[in-house]
């Protein structure tokens, strides 16, 4: 597979998937992850941290929740801009971050519901 010129490149969408009490460093989570996709992010205990080339943000986000959602037993609870903006409590819910680049042209929070349709279109499920 031959690399984009530059003209054709998309820019790079920097975000942070906070997972469920699974810890990520374990070896057979972290191969998991690289085979689903990965391989553009860095990865914490519970954290999957990305910077991914995509066309919008929105449509970054989205590629990311669906690799991360092909490791059997994964669940992504929070989507952050950055580390810095984790709580020190373990997250309980989705964050207030805001995409761009929606089909309706505006932004909206991620909201559990935003974040469960994202993952099952990802996945090729309607909800």
């Amino acid at each position: 597979m031959t690399q984009p010129s530059s003209a054709e490149r998309h820019p790079i969408h920097h975000f942070v998937l906070v997972t469920d009490g699974r810890d990520l460093l374990d070896d057979d989570n972290l191969e998991a992850l690289y085979e689903a996709g990965c391989t553009d992010a860095s990865i914490g205990h519970r954290t999957v941290e990305f910077d991914r080339e995509a066309s919008t943000r929105w449509y970054a986000i989205q590629q990311a929740l669906r690799d991360v959602g092909a490791v059997s037993g994964l669940q992504v609870v929070d989507v952050r801009d950055s580390m810095d903006d984790l709580p020190a409590e373990p997250v309980q819910q989705i964050g207030i971050l805001v995409a761009d680049g929606l089909e309706s042209g505006e932004g909206r929070p991620l909201t559990p519901e935003v974040v469960d349709d994202l993952r099952a279109r990802a996945l090729g499920r309607t909800v």
